[in-house]
């Protein structure tokens, strides 16, 4: 199996999210950050431009196929997990963790 037959696609999952509210419940519903993060993640993902979203989707995948190539564990679990479970994890938890962390580096919420 190569990255470009994976039977998810990290770069739509990634737009896909973007276009999702951000809750801050990407761990199981436990909240990773305060009531105050996750709004200022929400606003910010709302005022992302198409070039945002592309950028953010392009670095998902980069990421992705890193970990594709580089054998990670966290990544081969996810390919290999059955039915949907995997793809699932990635959208659910994964790049809404990645995509609160790309928001909040972009405007120094974690000086």
């Amino acid at each position: 199996m190569t990255y470009e037959s994976l039977p998810f696609v990290p770069f739509v999952m990634a737009e896909e999210v973007c276009r999702r509210p951000y809750t801050g419940e990407e761990m199981g519903g436990h909240l990773l950050h305060s009531p105050e993060f996750i709004a200022k993640v929400e606003r910010m993902r709302t005022e992302m431009t198409t070039g945002d979203i592309l950028t953010f989707a392009s670095e998902v995948d980069d990421r992705c196929r890193h970990a594709y190539e580089a054998k990670s564990h966290w990544f081969k679990r996810i390919v290999n997990a059955k039915g949907n479970a995997g793809r699932d994890q990635l959208l659910t938890v994964w790049i809404p963790h990645w995509l609160s962390s790309h928001l909040a580096r972009k405007v120094g919420m974690y000086a």
